[in-house]
Formats: structure tokens, C-alpha cells, sequence
């Protein structure tokens, strides 16, 4: 075990342009693990395989997080070792706390899972927490928000990308199963730009109605359809 078990390891990174699943905790605490203590701040970020050189950043600094935890006794070497090198392959146990997971190889096992599936898709993906409401979220200007306010809750949807401030924390096992790994902290987040899936918003399907100089509102589109009777006689009625 470590010297110091008060001793934090840990390495932040900038993770740029990758997009955000489970975006509904970033705002509310999930549930307990397990019914104890209490639920953190959490998202998902969805890192595509094409952004080569974040994942390859991703992953040295993992390396290097687990380097720094053997040598200090927080983690056991062989195991550790095993799993960062299974951990680029995308080969990820259940003894041992590996963060960066592949896509690829997510079974979706219900609906919802499947949806995810779908989503992680040709991609890496991670999760990332907080246990306190401190970490920041800031818009593309790089402007703080406010998490209470709804304004700041609707720019954080599903799909949208962001730049991710995130730390890599080595911890230690918990008990005879459970052979320690990787979490990683989230510091903070910086929206980029809305994702696809917002372009099914009910508010993004209608259009500005423009009004007239008398202030009533002008109904008429370039687009309108035919006339009931032009409709009828092309049905031969």
C-alpha cells in the first residue's frame, strides 16, 4: 500500500471536441451506489477513434498515472500492468477500475442500452464525476455559468460537444475483488457546439412568424399547398 494513504495520484488533461451522453446528472446528484452515502455529479464524454491524437493523450496519461501508482504502492504491479495494456486494446476486466472503454465492444443488453450503443459506435467512452457541485461550466465565449439556472441546463444536452477538464486519480483496491484502477474527476466543462440531436426539438421545427406593418401576424408561406379544389381535381375528383 501507499506511504502516504492520504496521498492523492493524479494527472488533468484537456480533452477537446468529444460529446457528452447522460448529460441529467451534471445537474442532480444520481442515486447512492448501493443505497450508501450519497449520489455524485456525472456525465459521460464520447470520444470518436478518428481524434487519434486525444485518445493516444488519453491513454499516456493513464499510463503514467498507473506508473506513479505502482511505484508508490497504491497499486499492485502485475495487475495494474495487465490491465493498462489490456485497456489499449479495448479488453477491459471486472477486477480492476479501467476508464477508457471501447465502443466497439459495448453490449447493449435493453432498449435504452442499445440507444447507447449506438452512440458509442467507432468511439472510446469514459465516465466522468464529481462528488461536489464544483466544477465549472462555461460557454464557448468562455463565460461561467450558473448550475441552478435553466438556461445553463439546456445548453448541456445529449450529443453536444464539449471541452472536457478532467483529472485521472489512482485509487486503491477494496477488498479481495477489486484489485484498485483509474477514475477520473471532472473538473469542469466548456460547450462547444449543439449536437444533431437537437435539430428534433419541437422549438427548432417551426419558423419566426413575421408580422405586418399593422402588427397582425402575416400567415402567408411560399411554401403553402395547393388549393382543396386543385388538391381535388389531381385525384380526379
Amino acid at each position: 500500500m501507499a506511504d502516504n494513504k492520504n496521498e492523492f495520484i493524479t494527472e488533468s488533461l484537456i480533452v477537446n471536441n468529444v460529446r457528452v451522453c447522460y448529460t441529467q446528472y451534471l445537474f442532480k446528484r444520481d442515486e447512492p451506489f448501493r443505497g450508501k452515502g450519497e449520489g455524485v455529479f456525472r456525465t459521460t464524454l464520447i470520444i470518436p477513434k478518428t481524434l487519434t491524437d486525444t485518445v493516444t493523450a488519453i491513454q499516456k496519461t493513464l499510463a503514467k498515472v498507473a506508473v506513479t501508482a505502482v511505484k508508490k504502492g497504491v497499486l499492485a504491479q502485475d495487475s495494474t500492468v495487465k490491465a493498462v495494456k489490456d485497456g489499449k486494446d479495448g479488453i477491459v476486466g471486472k477486477d480492476f477500475g479501467y476508464p477508457l472503454l471501447d465502443g466497439d465492444k459495448f453490449v447493449a443488453k435493453s432498449d435504452k442500452a442499445e440507444s447507447f450503443a449506438k452512440a458509442v459506435a467507432g468511439c472510446w467512452y469514459m465516465e466522468i464525476k464529481s462528488s461536489r457541485d464544483t466544477f465549472f461550466l462555461v460557454d464557448e465565449q468562455n463565460r461561467e455559468l450558473d448550475h441552478t439556472d435553466p438556461a445553463t441546463q439546456r445548453m448541456f444536452w445529449s450529443g453536444d460537444t464539449v471541452n472536457a477538464d478532467v483529472t485521472f486519480n489512482a485509487y486503491e483496491p477494496t477488498g479481495k475483488k477489486i484489485l484498485g484502477g483509474i477514475s477520473v474527476w471532472m473538473n469542469g466543462l466548456q460547450k462547444v457546439k449543439d449536437g444533431d440531436g437537437r435539430q428534433n426539438m419541437a422549438v427548432n421545427r417551426f419558423k419566426p412568424i413575421a408580422t405586418l406593418d399593422s402588427g397582425t401576424p402575416d400567415t402567408t408561406t411560399d411554401d403553402a399547398p395547393a388549393s382543396s379544389e386543385d388538391m381535388y381535381a389531381a385525384m380526379g375528383m
